[in-house]
Order: C-alpha cells, then structure tokens, then sequence
C-alpha cells in the first residue's frame, strides 16, 4: 500500500478553501459517528433477519446518499460525512496532501465550485447508474482533485509510506505513477466489483469530472501553468513548450500574481548565440 504524504509543489497563495472543507468535514463526520455507527446495527440485524434494508431517518437522512429516500440536500450532505475514523483520516489525507496544491493553483472560489461541483454530479450518476445502494463520503469529491492534480502536476514528486505487513519506508518517485494506479484501481472496481462495498463509481466519476475541468481551462488558457510546471497537456505536446507562453515564476504564499506586460514598441533583448565548441583534440589554455 502507498500512503502519499506530500508533494513537492510550490504553492502561490494560502489554500483557505481546502482547509475549510477539511475543517467541516471532520466537524459534521465526528458528529454524526453515533448516528452512523446505530444506522450500521440496524443494517446489520436486518441482514440477519432478511428484512429490507432500513433508510437512515432523523438529520441522518440529510447526509447519506439514499436513492430509495432521496432528499437533493444528501448530494452534499454525503460529502461531508464518513463511515468510522479509518475511512475520514484516509479521505482527508488524500484531500490534504493533493488538495492543497490545486487549491493554491485555481485560487479559492473555482476550487470550491470544482469540488462541490464534482461531488454533486458524481452523487447523481451513483443515483442513475449506481447498485440502489445507499453511499456516504468525499471519495468522488477528493478524487475530482486527484484528478485536477495529475492534469497540473504529473512529473513532480510525491512523497509516499510504502506499507507491506511490518515493513514501512518512504519512497518517492512521480505523481503521475501514484494517481495512475489508483484511478486504474478504482475503473477495475467500478466494472468488476460494484457491491464491493466501496462506491468505485463514484471515484471513476470525481476522477473525470475533476481532470476534464481542469484539462479544458488549460486547453482554454483560462490557467496557464507557471514556469518550472509542466502539465499533463505539455507532457502529451497539446501545450507549448515555450517559457515565454506561460506565467512568470512565483514566490510561494503570494495571493496572487499577474503576467508581465511588454510595453509597447520595446523589442526583447536577445542574446547572441553561443560560440561553437572547439572540437579539436589540442586542449586549448
């Protein structure tokens, strides 16, 4: 198992929004951990018995995806709920160790959009396309910004825990290779293993709404990456190459940055080019 920790991203502003989800996140998760844990006995006994399955009733009901008891409320509501501990540490991890970045990135309203965004549209294809199972959990959220990360950032490096039995060590190698496998992960998942008890739709869904938004506002140049970033588009050569076709380079923690303007009618200084190389075998003083 790989359990990323950090990224090697500088980041140009404060990512106050990503913070602010976490934040909440964790404050409505924890809180309703009883109502959870007292919803998961009565699907526990009804299992037993062969009785339908309950619905969640109560402020339950608000925060838990039921397409038999569907409220439009529960597309965000289940975003910010989580089944236990396990399952809230290891979404938030994932939201913190990528989600930082892209919210430092795309600034602070469209990474709200993208994430709520995402999160609502992939609630409503578990609703269309989904096993009729109730669901709770940022999974397709956090995974429409693991998805944004891959189109920003493939080549920088990502920190990871590689954990097998009692044997840890930290490696690091490219984002790309980390996000890769788990989105092939969860697209195995979404096909082969629907009642699996993890909703691998959604996390396919978050995955390509996520690096769809992002891969159009580059194609658009409505986000341009900074010097010294290469995107996934630039990877591909579906973006120039050239240094002067993107933003400057930032100092990290700026709210915010423009790109230099070339006053009109003064050309660039260009420097000569280099002298060739002496290729002659007589080492020269």
């Amino acid at each position: 198992m790989f359990l990323p920790y950090k990224v090697d991203v500088p980041m140009a502003r404060l990512p106050w929004a990503n913070w602010g989800i976490i934040l909440v996140t964790v404050v409505i998760s924890v809180s309703l951990f009883p109502a959870v844990s007292d919803w998961h006995e009565q699907l526990t006994a009804a299992a037993m018995l062969g009785d339908p399955m309950p619905g969640a009733d109560g402020t339950l009901a608000s925060f838990i995806l039921q397409p038999g008891q569907f409220r439009a409320v529960q597309l965000v509501g289940n975003l910010l709920t989580h089944d236990g501990w396990v399952h809230l540490l290891g979404n938030m991890l994932f939201l913190w160790v990528f989600g930082n970045a892209v919210n430092a990135k795309i600034g602070q309203l469209p990474y709200l959009l993208l994430y709520f965004g995402a999160g609502i549209l992939e609630g409503l294809v578990w609703l269309v396309l989904g096993p009729h199972m109730p669901t709770l959990g940022a999974s397709g959220a956090i995974m429409s910004v693991v998805g944004a990360f891959l189109l920003l950032y493939p080549l920088n490096d990502i920190s990871c825990l590689l954990w097998i039995l009692y044997f840890v060590r930290s490696v690091q190698f490219s984002a790309g290779w980390l996000i890769g496998l788990y989105a092939g992960l969860d697209l195995y998942g979404a096909v082969f293993s629907q009642h699996a008890g993890v909703a691998y739709l959604s996390h396919v869904t978050g995955f390509m709404i996520g690096a769809g938004a992002i891969g159009l506002m580059l194609w658009k140049h409505w986000l341009e990456p900074a010097r010294g970033e290469r995107t996934l588009l630039q990877v591909f050569g579906w973006m120039p190459e050239d240094p002067e076709a993107v933003a400057p380079v930032t100092e990290p923690y700026l709210s915010g940055y423009k790109r230099p303007v070339q006053p009109a009618g003064v050309q660039p200084v260009r420097r000569p080019p280099p002298k060739p190389r002496d290729e002659s075998p007589i080492p020269l003083d």
